[in-house]
């Protein structure tokens, strides 16, 4: 581990460790403990941190804990305690050697029949790989594997966990499974301010009344009584503090029963603040028993007798508990329906809607997926069972992907790429055909993205499924500028080639003066020359990766040009929405990660304007200084130089100062 990485893992130890021993709530600390840890065994470990193999004895195609940042903690994600499904075999040995005798396989070949199995981890799916093609007659082939894995057999779990299957229409996917929001729900409790709230109006405010009708026709032994209630009440209610307040009407009435019982006389002042909470109470409500103090009293505990949120939530739980707990929900609004009369309040509902089950485009709509991040982790629901659909037992392989896509991405340097599926040992043996429906998925994919996003980079998540579909274009993925080693891929140049095929004398090009062949000659040296030749710096950079966007367009042009996605209004609709994406960060406080997505929106407007028949730009410029002017002026003065500047190129200009992200000093 170099200087620069120890001192982000030192830093992120630190953060989680103050978490960890200040937080309010119990939960966070107990979180925030595990980072610690995660990161300390990130510091303490012998790892080779920047390789495809960082931990000792683990070969690359073992799934890793991976912390943030990439960084890998030495424990694997199929490791560590027995699960409650391998407890029955006492040792993880046993339960692999178990699944390898005639007993064993034919509780696999009842899993594969049925599909009663789940796959968290990718291992989970080995022995289940090993019996269909023990089957199938592929002795050769389930050897091959288990010589592959064998070796781990005792350290990690080869064994899928006994599970109901998840019914799902192709299209259909969720964010998140009823189970989990039902754990949630059920997981929450009173707010303590709404609890003290509640215990005021249900009994220290009738005990209040019950003083001031005591002082009202004072009476020692109704006093004494009083008094001894009050103590048995503030043993039992601890929730609200409002009645030990000295500047309280209860206070002061109580206090002053306790003067005239133990014969005491009140000083002037406390007889003075007895009199004036007196007349206050009965100006404020009536006396009591009045009909204006009766109606008030009467609609306090109608308030209080009102279920909590936490009530609410509980019972939208037990609903949620009928469903599969691992699918999403169809039909949101049953299981929000009131609960009692009482309407179920809006953040139990939004919590409920992150498990809608619908198509993308459909949750893109409810808003139930609200950026590219979200769209990108929903996507191997999709790419599973078209990436499954070419091997014999296409359910299988599909659980195998969705467990493979939760991967956390390691640290890697010198242009190494990430693990592939294909080299899990179990996957690496089949044969499969090759997908027919790849390259509509990936344009549907592609229009998605368009259509719901303008204006946002494409997740590096989502370049990946892409990737996937359409392995023989051009993907790239979003660098970090912290760990930028100077150079890019092979695959930038063949991005940015396709680029020029696509833009080549277009808007794009005149506005950010593209040499298309420099960049083909030397792609790296030219994203230097562009972003001044900086020194190796952080800024610099980001200031030379920005470079390589934009020379590439970071896969739109892949997109537009070699999928044929296209936003499903068109592309002035899609520069319209990114401009607006713009002004929206625009309005923030300023920031470098603000500078950096007003660039990623700008860059997408003008590629919007620049696609082959798009038609006119300069109407839609027309429309930006009209949104610029109806708006406020710190957001003016931040974009008008960028609309104007691209306006002139329109007009005939060529180049001039196009906005960017990064600044060098």
């Amino acid at each position: 581990m170099d200087k620069a990485q120890a001192g982000y893992v030192t830093g992120q130890l630190a953060s989680a460790f103050v978490t960890a021993t200040t937080h309010e709530d119990p939960a966070t600390r107990r979180r925030a403990e595990e980072r610690v840890r995660r990161w300390s065994l990130v510091l303490s470990g012998d790892h080779a941190h920047g390789s495809r193999t960082p931990v000792k004895g683990f070969p690359s195609w073992v799934t890793l804990d991976v912390a943030r940042g990439g960084f890998a903690t030495g424990e694997a994600s199929a490791g560590g305690p027995l699960r409650p499904h391998e407890v029955r075999f006492g040792s993880r040995a046993a339960a692999f050697a178990h699944f390898l005798t005639e007993a064993g396989l034919a509780e696999l070949y009842a899993m594969l029949d049925s599909g009663d199995y789940r796959i968290d981890v990718p291992e989970q799916g080995a022995l289940l790989v090993v019996a269909s093609l023990l089957r199938s007659g592929d002795r050769a082939a389930a050897l091959e594997v288990l010589e592959a894995i064998g070796p781990f057999a005792d350290r990690l779990c080869f064994t899928p966990v006994p599970d109901r299957p998840v019914v799902r229409a192709p299209d259909v996917v969720w964010r998140t499974g009823a189970g989990e929001v039902a754990a949630q729900l059920a997981a929450r409790v009173e707010n303590p301010r709404i609890a003290a709230q509640r215990e005021t109006l249900t009994v220290w405010n009738p005990l209040a009344d019950e003083f001031l009708g005591l002082w009202l026709d004072f009476d020692a032994g109704r006093a004494r009584e009083l008094l001894a209630r009050y103590r048995e009440l503030a043993a039992r209610h601890t929730r609200s503090r409002k009645h030990l307040r000295r500047k309280e009407n209860l206070y002061i009435l109580r206090t002053a029963a306790e003067h005239a019982v133990a014969g005491r006389e009140l000083t002037p002042r406390h007889a003075g603040l007895l009199r004036v909470a007196i007349a206050s109470m009965t100006a404020k409500r009536g006396l009591p028993g009045s009909p204006a103090h009766t109606a008030l009293r009467s609609a306090q505990a109608r308030q209080a007798a009102q279920p909590g949120h936490h009530v609410l939530a509980h019972a939208v739980s037990a609903r949620l508990g009928a469903l599969d707990p691992c699918a999403g929900v169809s039909d949101v609004e049953a299981i929000c329906a009131p609960v009692g009369g009482v309407p179920v309040p809006a953040p139990v509902r939004r919590l409920v809607r992150r498990a809608t089950a619908g198509t993308i485009p459909e949750l893109i709509a409810a808003r139930v997926v609200p950026s590219a991040e979200v769209l990108a982790r929903l996507t191997p629901q999709i790419t599973s069972v078209v990436e499954a659909s070419g091997y014999a037992d296409p359910a299988l392989m599909a659980a195998v992907y969705r467990a493979f896509r939760n991967r956390r991405s390691l640290l890697l340097l010198d242009y190494a790429h990430q693990v592939r599926i294909g080299e899990l040992p179990w996957v690496a043996v089949q044969r499969p055909a090759r997908p027919s429906a790849r390259p509509e998925t990936a344009w549907r994919l592609g229009t998605y993205y368009l259509t719901g996003f303008p204006g946002t980079i494409t997740p590096n998540p989502l370049v990946s499924e892409l990737s996937t579909l359409s392995p023989m274009h051009p993907w790239v993925e979003e660098l970090a500028a912290d760990i930028f080693m100077g150079g890019f891929s092979p695959t930038f140049g063949r991005a940015a080639a396709l680029a020029g095929e696509l833009l080549d004398g277009s808007l794009y090009q005149r506005y950010y003066d593209i040499e298309w062949k420099r960049a083909a000659a030397d792609f790296a040296g030219y994203c230097r020359a562009r972003a001044g030749n900086p020194r190796g710096t952080t800024a610099g950079n980001g200031a030379v990766i920005e470079q390589g966007q934009i020379l590439t367009t970071h896969n739109l042009a892949t997109l537009a040009y070699a999928v044929g996605a296209e936003p499903q209004d068109g592309w002035h609709a899609a520069a319209a929405g990114a401009f607006g994406t713009a002004l929206r960060i625009a309005a923030r406080p300023r920031s470098l990660r603000g500078g950096k997505d007003i660039a990623y929106a700008w860059r997408q407007v003008v590629f919007s304007l620049s696609v082959p028949g798009a038609g006119d730009p300069e109407e839609a410029i027309a429309g930006f200084h009209e949104r610029l002017w109806s708006g406020p002026e710190s957001v003016r003065e931040r974009l008008l130089p960028a609309v104007a500047g691209l306006g002139r190129v329109a007009s005939g200009a060529r180049g001039g100062s196009p906005l960017t992200g990064w600044v060098v000093r």
